[in-house]
């Protein structure tokens, strides 16, 4: 049989749309529970603020993290542990870089790495730094920092319309607890403290992203309007200001 007939359909026009996604959020800013930033076309780096980071006004998870007993039968496992168990029978490693090791001594965010590679067609989340926070291994037990996450959205990207932000948003339920009422949320702060030259493009990059979020209808979109509304305000505020100079 020819390796055409056996490797995966190739979707470079959905790909390329997951590419452009992970240029948009990678440069917004301002966002209260979490910061990203690109790394390289294919790679986009997730940092949330753990519990105590002046940042983040998350509420004090308990100190128990879930346990994954990799040899525990699954139809015992909780269906929040099953949702990320380590996808251990994959064979996907993403390419190494030192900035992993910086990823990993920072303890005040768990990183995640959110990647689209070509060969795979399809995108992965691979934790980056906190491991033990979100996932508890037995002694005897190895964490492989190689092994990409088992996530619903990542696992139904090739049959649904999964967009970027719901990996992202099912990424922030997964460490933020309580979980937040809108995972969204932005610090309306943030833009104040810019030149209003710079305030005027992050502001209307802001709306324009989590316009896109509130059109899906997700189950937070009434707190996602509530944001807009004074995301708006500000934006023509701050396009006055710089009419005015």
């Amino acid at each position: 049989m020819s390796s055409a007939a056996t490797s995966p359909k190739r979707e470079p026009s959905r790909l390329n749309l997951v590419l452009a996604e992970f240029v948009q959020l990678g440069c917004l800013r301002g966002f209260l529970y979490f910061e990203t930033y690109l790394r390289g076309r294919e790679e986009l780096v997730l940092r949330v603020y753990n519990a105590g980071d002046s940042k983040s006004r998350v509420l004090s998870r308990a100190s128990s993290a879930l346990d994954v007993a990799r040899s525990a039968p699954k139809e015992l496992l909780s269906a929040r542990t099953r949702h990320i168990i380590l996808d251990t029978t994959s064979d996907l490693i993403p390419p190494a870089s030192p900035c992993d090791r910086e990823l990993e001594r920072d303890v005040s965010k768990t990183a995640f790495l959110i990647a689209c590679y070509a060969k795979y067609n399809r995108p992965f989340v691979w934790i980056r730094s906190n491991h033990r926070r979100l996932i508890k291994i037995r002694d005897d037990q190895k964490l492989e920092s190689d092994t990409p996450l088992k996530l619903h959205s990542t696992n139904t990207w090739q049959t649904e319309d999964v967009k970027l932000f719901d990996i992202v948003t099912e990424l922030l339920l997964l460490v933020l607890l309580p979980p937040p009422e809108n995972p969204f949320v932005v610090d309306h702060t943030y833009w104040d403290a810019l030149p209003v030259e710079e305030a005027v493009l992050a502001t209307g990059a802001m709306i324009d992203f989590l316009q896109r979020v509130y059109y899906r209808n997700p189950s937070y979109s009434s707190k996602l309007l509530e944001d807009l509304t004074i995301l708006y305000r500000k934006h023509f505020e701050f396009v006055e200001s710089l009419v005015r100079k």
